[in-house]
């Protein structure tokens, strides 16, 4: 039951929050502090804060209905959340001011990325 609520709200958020990106793509790149100044910067910003949170959110509410895909996506989290803390991390080492927004999504990545390796290794 840990690993499929743990699936359903991590794949829930970023599913959301991808869906916001892809609807009010300005307001989210001025949170983030990201300048949209041209069609190609917000083509990027739409594809990857979009399109690519909507397929991984899309991947673990798979899992969560599909059994067979649940721990592929519990692992994709995992590594996924791992990865992106492990830079944050090395972010605020090298890199001043950094903002509300930073603190948030580092917390968020820690979170996510600790109970999704939980739920993985519950299923190994």
């Amino acid at each position: 039951m840990f690993e499929k609520i743990t699936a359903t709200a991590i794949g829930g958020l970023l599913f959301v929050y991808g869906i916001y990106c892809l609807i009010a793509p300005e307001q989210v790149a001025t949170n983030i502090g990201y300048g949209l100044s041209n069609h190609e910067a917000k083509l990027e910003f739409l594809a990857m804060y979009g399109s690519v949170e909507i397929a991984i959110g899309f991947f673990g509410l798979l899992g969560v209905v599909n059994a067979q895909y649940l721990k592929p996506a519990l692992l994709l989290f995992a590594i996924t959340f791992a990865l992106l803390l492990i830079t944050r991390i090395a972010g605020y080492a090298i890199l001043d001011d950094l903002g509300p927004y930073t603190q948030m999504a580092t917390i968020f990545e820690l979170l996510c990325s600790a109970f999704a390796y939980l739920a993985f290794r519950r299923l190994a």
